[in-house]
């Protein structure tokens, strides 16, 4: 087979190119920790040298997480790919319809951005190539082929799935036009991950808009580094080189290194533009298989070269760290990948640390703290309610970061007010159900639903005109193994908490403070002195004294504690847990979090987010990944975007993510499984 003419890497100039050269190769290969079945396995020896077996053995099933392939064209009916192709659900194929509204018609397996059509595999067409013929189904089996299957070869993630995108031709050139759709198209549509085994030597205002984007909504890319051997930081290369207007690395750059790990001949580097590398010589995968034009026989081979088949490792690699922990950011991901690469300088004398971090090692990655955190979540749950302008949308997530329910909580189509949401058994059967309560304007009711989205129950808390809105929270605070629902009104209101059970009997009420004072309350209920019941705890909700009060279920003032100068007035909210109570600023104040004890004593106190925000943050408390240590976590008010974050005691973010559209302003409250 022809290796790729080095010369057309030199003369791209507007147009892309995929950076693949070729070679013939196959060899032994150690015992390793966790081998699959598949026959050829033995022939992909890059899996041992950046240690996927040890990998395996904590995570194989990315089936969560869609990988945007933007290539020369996908085997979509390759027997070891077809299994994990991505598939649009809502487009029904063939009837020539848009059914799902996005601009595509039939695209039910991505998109054909050469000829605008909903085959994405490649083409025959006049002057075609073997290498670009190939090349995006080489790509797509070194990040998800089949694992364990009995058939073929093993990708990174042995379950994942692959959107195909062609954007180049059969010749492998494309232009920035097609590239952008392509992206805007991976964006649009549920990508997680993108892979960019392409390179040009010039970028434009297109492509840095939809990759600006793409990172602002946490889409790792992915990008090949080129073939010419040359120092990207005298001589960029893009999509690699492209970062945002203020340096942010918008990309995820990959260069290739052989075996041993010195820098492949052929391979640029320059550690302004590469992050990781990752082997790129005589890599076995899957290939494109044809009746159509004879030399397409052969669905594995094992004869790829090039930074184009070292960049798919890492989109797998992404794809797998996603899969425990979808919530990390663009910038965590990378420092993960970086930070736990094995230093490959001293094989690379002369260019020292200029193939980013070193050599990728998934043994160690999948062992890093922010991907075992997420390992550990099984049960625990959060909700959030959108708040004013977002309608009563509530989600339930687990502690990755995965919608596991939603719904909207009222029946009213023009219903705006935002809702607060809390979990808890109320009905004593075992299972976790949902509680809402309105927002400011509307009447004071309370609604319980089941994990089917089905309402059990809708009782009104205070007096129809009662409409500060109302203030919630789930706990079993008299220990009868059923939980209660504790309320209490918002500003503008008498601070009365009353405490229910599921059908909305009263079972107790008392004011927390003055009732003249009209000031409401912020809430939250936990055995915070660990002694076996409920404690209530609450601050007012006015810009008054900052004061923070703890009640028995009876109504008793059991403490009392003031976690600021009593001489300035601010609003707070609270959380609770056992043994800790976080306190956080509310509107006019930085977005503080601080942490006391049960005496009021301060544990610890950090910056929620961004300084400039002042909008105030609701903050919530549970040990939610079940390690014996509580998590806080925080949502900003009305005025912040929908970033929901979890942070450990001393205030390290362990995970986050947008709870509803990113440019939703209106805040969200949150709430944990107890």
């Amino acid at each position: 087979m022809t290796n790729q003419p080095k010369k057309a890497l030199n003369n791209i100039a507007k147009f892309f190119i995929i950076v693949v050269v070729s070679h013939l190769f196959f060899a032994p290969t150690a015992l390793l920790a966790k081998e699959p079945s598949d026959p050829f396995y033995p022939q992909q020896i890059y899996l041992s040298n950046i240690y996927a077996p040890q990998a395996w053995n904590t995570v194989t099933d990315a089936s969560d997480i869609i990988v945007a392939v933007i290539d020369a064209g996908v085997d979509i009916d390759h027997e070891d790919l077809k299994n994990n192709i991505w598939k649009n659900d809502d487009e029904i194929p063939g009837n020539g319809i848009d059914d799902d509204g996005n601009g595509f018609i039939d695209d039910v397996y991505g998109w054909d951005f050469i000829n605008d059509a909903p085959d994405p595999r490649p083409k025959f067409e006049d002057g075609f190539s073997e290498f670009a013929m190939q090349h995006g189904t080489v790509v797509s089996g070194i990040i998800g082929a089949s694992g364990g299957n009995g058939i073929g070869t093993s990708g990174i993630a042995w379950k994942v799935k692959i959107m195909p995108l062609r954007a180049l031709n059969s010749r492998g050139t494309g232009d920035i036009v097609a590239i952008v759709r392509a992206l805007n198209y991976a964006r649009q549509n549920g990508a997680d991950v993108i892979n960019l085994s392409l390179v040009g030597d010039e970028s434009s205002s297109m492509l840095e808009i939809e990759l600006d984007q793409a990172y602002k909504e946490g889409i790792v890319v992915v990008a090949a580094s080129g073939n010419e051997g040359i120092n990207l930081n005298e001589f960029p290369r893009y999509p690699i080189c492209n970062k945002g207007p203020k340096g942010e690395d918008w990309i995820l750059g990959v260069s290739a290194i052989d075996f041993a790990g010195r820098k492949a001949k052929f391979a640029n580097y320059g550690d302004d533009c590469v992050d990781i590398s990752a082997p790129g010589v005589n890599i076995f995968s899957t290939q494109f298989t044809s009746n159509l034009e004879p030399g397409y026989a052969n669905p594995y081979m094992g004869k790829w070269s090039g930074t184009s088949v070292a960049a798919p490792q890492i989109t797998g690699a992404v794809a797998m760290i996603k899969s425990q922990n979808p919530n990390l950011s663009v910038d965590e991901i990378r420092e993960i990948i970086i930070s736990e690469a094995d230093n490959i300088d001293d094989v690379n004398p002369l260019i020292p640390g200029m193939l980013g971090g070193g050599r990728i090692n998934l043994e160690k990655i999948m062992q890093n703290d922010l991907i075992k955190f997420n390992q550990n979540v099984k049960e625990r749950a959060i909700v959030t309610g959108a708040g004013p302008g977002g309608g009563p949308h509530v989600k339930v997530y687990d502690s990755r970061g995965v919608v596991r329910q939603q719904f909207f909580a009222y029946d009213d189509p023009n219903y705006s007010e935002g809702v607060y949401a809390k979990l808890g058994d109320v009905t004593g059967d075992g299972k976790t159900e949902v509680v809402i309560s309105s927002g400011k304007g509307v009447a004071p009711i309370i609604q319980v639903y089941d994990s089917t989205n089905k309402k059990l129950s809708s009782f009104l808390a205070y007096e129809k005109d009662m409409q500060s809105g109302v203030e919630l929270s789930v706990f079993d605070v008299d220990a009868d193994g059923k939980s209660e629902i504790i309320t209490v009104p918002r500003n503008g209101s008498s601070p009365l908490v009353r405490v229910f059970d599921d059908s909305g009997k009263l079972k107790r009420e008392f004011f927390v403070f003055m009732p003249s004072l009209k000031s409401g309350a912020r809430m939250d209920v936990a055995d915070v002195d660990n002694d076996g019941l409920g404690e209530i705890v609450v601050v007012p909700d006015a810009n008054l004294t900052p004061v923070v009060r703890v009640y028995s279920y009876h109504g008793f003032l059991e403490r009392e504690f003031y976690p600021y100068d009593t001489g300035v007035t601010r609003i707070l909210t609270v959380g609770a847990g056992p043994g800790i109570i976080a306190v956080g600023n509310g509107k006019g104040n930085s977005p503080e979090v601080k942490t006391f004890n049960y005496k009021g004593d301060v544990i610890d106190s950090w910056i929620a987010y961004s300084d400039s925000f002042n909008g105030g943050i609701n903050v919530s408390v549970s040990d939610i990944d079940d390690d014996g240590i509580l998590e806080i976590i925080t949502g900003p008010q009305r005025g912040g975007g929908p970033h929901l974050r979890i942070f450990n005691p001393s205030g390290r973010i362990i995970a986050q993510w947008m709870a509803y559209n990113t440019g939703f302003k209106g805040g969200i409250s949150v709430g944990l499984s107890k």
